[in-house]
């Protein structure tokens, strides 16, 4: 199952739920779940106390939907988890400007220009990649800490520049969303 499956079964899991407290949701909900495959689906009726991705899908809708946006894209957006940067792209940006250290005078900045690289949203749809930088500023309000897994090492932290360029550039975006 694909990161962002799971996080539409976690959904799925509380669907009856959310149908009953908020059937202002029901489009909104429906958006979510179309890209989950029929055979995978299972609505359940899991409280939102006990899923926490259910209830920040919910809070998430309805600020999306105050703030303007149509039942459907809230819906689908507040479901996006899987982030990075457009295709045929690679890296965050964060070491041309770590080289480039004069050319920016406030973290912020170089915060900005991770989110700008890696807002692209992957899986809800056939192609991914949609930018959706809203989004992840969103999905970054709620990180507490970060970490950085390493499954190698045929390369060393120090080896090339990844490390602070993913890592650094996450920690700083976190650090910038989160004040």
């Amino acid at each position: 199952v694909l990161l962002d499956q799971a996080s539409r079964l976690a959904l799925d899991g509380a669907y009856k739920t959310i149908m009953n407290k908020h059937p202002q949701l029901d489009r909104a909900l429906e958006a979510a779940m179309e890209p989950l495959p029929e055979e995978m689906r299972d609505p359940g009726s899991e409280s939102l106390a006990k899923n926490d991705v259910a209830a920040r899908w919910v809070a998430d809708t309805k600020a999306m939907m105050a703030n303007g946006a149509k039942a459907q894209k809230a819906g689908s957006d507040a479901a996006l988890r899987v982030f990075g940067t457009a295709p045929g792209s690679y890296g965050a940006g964060v070491n041309r400007l770590a080289d480039r250290s004069g050319a920016w005078d406030d973290r912020g900045k170089v915060a900005d220009a991770y989110t700008r690289r890696m807002g692209y949203a992957f899986g809800g749809d056939k192609e991914g990649g949609r930018p959706a930088h809203d989004a992840f500023k969103d999905r970054l309000d709620d990180v507490g800490r970060t970490y950085l897994g390493r499954a190698s090492h045929v390369y060393g932290l120090l080896d090339n520049d990844d490390g602070f360029d993913f890592q650094g550039g996450l920690s700083m975006a976190v650090e910038h969303e989160t004040g």
